[in-house]
């Protein structure tokens, strides 16, 4: 198993615009983050989860809050309020996967990746 940007843009596709550069930064700080000894098996797929979530963080600047409408033209987009348990997880859907695994596996949950 080896962790890398390009294993994420395969697995990822909608990420392939993001730079490489960019990606791999934010890479950097999730493999500090992520614990291959708490996620086992789905430590890969815990790793690129929450690489995407950060991703899509990292493209909303300073805004926090899930996006509650969003325009074309004339760009316009609208968040609401931040999330009551002081994460952020829950603003993405891959934040939400995240989280799944988390709570399995630090919760003596098994699960097959």
């Amino acid at each position: 198993m080896t962790i890398s940007v390009a294993g994420f843009k395969a697995l990822f596709t909608e990420f392939t615009a993001y730079s490489d550069d960019m990606i791999q930064s934010i890479l950097d700080c999730v493999l500090l983050n992520v614990d291959p000894d708490v996620f086992g098996g789905c430590y890969e797929r815990a790793v690129y989860l929450l690489l995407a979530h950060n991703v899509i963080m990292q493209g909303r600047g300073a805004a926090v809050g899930a996006i509650t409408s969003e325009s074309v033209g004339s760009l316009s987009r609208s968040y609401g309020s931040s999330p009551t348990s002081g994460s952020s997880l829950s603003l993405t859907g891959y934040g939400v996967q995240y989280l799944s695994l988390v709570k399995l596996y630090c919760s003596g949950g098994s699960i097959i990746c």
